[in-house]
């Protein structure tokens, strides 16, 4: 018996592995939002921890934080969790922000 709500995860049994469920859960809950939220909640948190461990120094942190989002996309990608053009923007934003580095 099927149980009907809005997340129903009965038909989500037939996945064998975290990669399957993690496509799954995307398509079918997060309406293809799961990866883009991953990729963000990464970018915020290593942004902060960077902004903490430089002193305030935001160019330098914004450099860091958008390579380790950079290195992250290209895995969602892969995974098909986010599409390209996600990815495409993480790297305009890596770019732009080693060249503000690079200026100092």
């Amino acid at each position: 018996m099927a149980i009907y709500s809005a997340y129903n995860l009965t038909g989500m049994s037939n996945s064998t592995g975290i990669v399957e469920l993690m496509q799954l859960v995307n398509n079918e809950l997060m309406f293809n939002f799961f990866g883009t939220g991953i990729l963000l909640t990464i970018f915020l948190i290593s942004l902060f921890a960077f902004l903490n461990s430089t002193g305030g120094d935001a160019m330098r942190s914004l450099a860091g934080a958008s390579f380790i989002s950079f290195a992250l996309s290209l895995l969602l990608v892969i995974l098909n969790l986010i599409p390209n053009y996600i990815m495409y923007s993480v790297l305009v934003l890596a770019a732009l922000s080693a060249i503000g580095v690079k200026n100092l």
